[in-house]
């Protein structure tokens, strides 16, 4: 049978925001967290609708602002490669389907050469983006 924590196919539901608020609030035996000695007490914390909301805006005076603060707004890279956190030394997989002809061309050709599958594909690869990108950017 389903008790009252479980769906009709038994599947436990998730809590609400408020029972959530509060195990997480919680400490491991069910008292008072770590976080509670640098927090407001219980009744004074934030409410699950208190934290999703924005922090609201402070109502201008009449008139002009005589001392505007211009926005500072970090540099967006215009492609997304020239993100500063993009990382030259993270190599990211992905996999590519070949015709079983070209694949074991490939395959002859590492085997019978000093140089990987992976290395003879990208030594083959980079200058075709290049070009593909320099193509497409100049349109």
């Amino acid at each position: 049978m389903a008790n009252s924590k479980t769906s009709k196919r038994g599947f436990r539901k998730s809590p609400d925001p408020e029972t959530l608020l509060k195990f997480i609030s919680a400490g491991e035996d069910g008292g008072p967290s770590v976080l509670d000695a640098q927090q407001k007490p219980a009744s004074e914390s934030a409410t699950v609708r208190d934290v999703q909301e924005p922090p609201s805006t402070p109502a201008r005076s009449g008139g002009k602002n005589r001392n505007p603060t211009p926005a500072v707004r970090p540099k967006v890279p215009e492609f997304p490669w020239e993100d500063p956190a993009v990382r030259d030394d993270l190599l990211k997989v992905f996999n590519l389907r070949l015709p079983e002809p070209l694949y074991l061309k490939l395959k002859f050709l590492s085997d019978y050469s000093p140089r990987s599958m992976q290395q003879i594909c990208l030594d083959a690869l980079r200058p075709a983006i290049e070009r593909e990108l320099k193509k497409l950017l100049n349109e």
